[in-house]
């Protein structure tokens, strides 16, 4: 490799920084928010020291951004006017700066699948040595379990999307290690919520490139039945523990009236969370979200206990943005989630079936937790549909 060529790669490896760090450290390192600030600054001002304001005018091209400018803008009245809104502004703010000023031909799924590849090891080794070595329960983890597992999800889904979606057999032994650790990473958290999105995401993108791009259907069919029955052995006593004879151990409970299981607690939450919405469907409760509880709780329509009082939130996306910011509010989430997904037809399979993938993830992940509202995730969710959706855009 000559001089000129190697500074190139260089060069374009410190553009991407901030995907590499959004795929790896954005959830391990503490304050990984911030770092990112820093990185995307760097990342604007070596693009336009290398490309001037060109990457600017073809990525105006990108429609997606049109979405994060008008979330942006709310975000920004919500900051100038004093009221409570969902979209923390920093975190818009960098997304929009990034995708604005990223040259999207970089992000090619070989790439991608190194850096996820980078972030499954990374993650993998963090559980492992929180769980096996510290012998720390999931629940006592610096991370909050749910939304890391959700972010693994997110590497594996989007590396078997890379896997379908390359010809050169040594990155698609880089994207099936990658789907393989973070699908075993996702499974030592034990969050059933992130399994089961993650498994049903996985087969229905599998079986979309199976029927749609495979030469050879048997051999593909094969190979799927295969690997999935790996990881099916190898995950079997989470699968079995924790997702089979936890949930029937804990709907038993419920039978009996004890609604102080896991399961029992969120039943009780979505209950507390629609009453409150019935009650006040506009108007919202903003973050402070107790009294509600404590009032119906005073009234005996959901069972007593104080460890609501720990809670910021209904673990479930579609009724906690509805109890805290109005029904209009959950209409605009699904107008947000849904709407792109009908404007994918003329898209490549990368970008198409990348978007349905991750919108899959947070849709189902959020039956259980409001994904969208952890800062990291957000992060995570935006700046990847962007991209994927930009690619199509600069050629």
């Amino acid at each position: 490799m000559n001089k000129y060529n190697m500074l190139k790669n260089i060069n374009s490896f410190i553009i991407t920084l901030p995907v590499l760090w959004i795929l790896t450290g954005l959830f391990t390192i503490h304050n990984g928010d911030k770092i990112l600030v820093t990185l995307t600054l760097l990342s604007q001002l070596l693009t336009l020291i290398t490309y001037k304001l060109e990457v600017l005018k073809r990525n105006f091209k990108n429609k997606y951004l049109l979405i994060l400018a008008v979330l942006f803008a709310y975000s920004a009245l919500g900051e100038i006017f004093h009221f409570e809104t969902p979209i923390i502004f920093r975190a818009i703010a960098t997304i929009l700066v990034l995708t604005l000023f990223l040259p999207y031909d970089l992000i090619s799924p070989k790439r991608i699948s190194i850096y996820t590849l980078i972030g499954s090891i990374i993650s993998l080794s963090f559980v492992s040595y929180n769980i096996f070595v510290l012998n720390i329960d999931r629940g006592s983890v610096d991370i909050n379990p749910i939304p890391f597992s959700t972010y693994l999800c997110v590497l594996s889904a989007l590396s078997l999307v890379c896997f379908f979606c390359t010809r050169d057999t040594k990155y698609k032994i880089i994207c099936l290690l990658s789907v393989i650790l973070s699908f075993i990473a996702v499974m030592l958290t034990e969050t059933r919520g992130t399994i089961l999105a993650l498994i049903i995401t996985l087969v229905l993108s599998a079986t979309y490139f199976i029927i749609k791009r495979s030469e050879n259907k048997k051999k593909s069919i094969l190979l799927f039945i295969i690997i999935s029955a790996f990881m099916v052995v190898i995950s079997f006593p989470v699968l079995k523990e924790r997702v089979y004879d936890n949930t029937a151990y804990e709907f038993s409970l419920i039978e009996k009236g004890n609604d102080g299981s896991s399961i029992g607690i969120r039943l009780n939450l979505w209950k507390a969370g629609i009453l409150t919405i019935e009650n006040s469907p506009f108007k919202g409760t903003g973050n402070n979200i107790h009294p509600a509880i404590k009032k119906l709780m005073d009234e005996g329509k959901i069972y007593k206990n104080n460890f609501y009082f720990t809670l910021i939130h209904f673990h479930n996306q579609y009724i906690d943005i509805a109890v805290k910011w109005g029904v209009q509010s959950l209409i605009i989430l699904l107008l947000f989630l849904l709407v792109p997904l009908f404007t994918l037809n003329k898209e490549d399979d990368f970008t198409k079936i990348s978007f349905y993938s991750l919108t899959s993830i947070f849709m189902i992940a959020g039956l259980t937790d409001p994904p969208l509202i952890n800062k990291q995730l957000f992060i995570l969710f935006l700046t990847l549909l962007a991209i994927v959706y930009g690619k199509n855009k600069i050629k």
